[in-house]
């Protein structure tokens, strides 16, 4: 989970932590990342996109205030 103070938003904090974790799972061997954010946080949402992740439709979603996305690894 990427979470922050709201103090601490719009500073980049996220984007290092979740950049950071995208070299680890490179390393590992790992061929995708799946995540999601609730629907409304589009500050989350657009930080996921500029870094890669696309949207990922999930069938009989349990948590319909969701939004799903998955990343690909090279």
């Amino acid at each position: 989970m990427v979470a922050s103070l709201p103090e601490y938003t719009n500073k980049g904090y996220g984007k290092v932590a979740v950049q950071g974790f995208i070299e680890k799972a490179k390393n590992a061997g790992m061929k995708a990342i799946h995540l999601y954010a609730d629907k409304e946080n589009r500050a989350a949402l657009n930080m996921y996109r500029k870094l890669g992740f696309v949207d990922w439709v999930i069938l009989d979603e349990l948590r319909p205030g969701d939004k799903h996305l998955i990343r690909w690894i090279q």
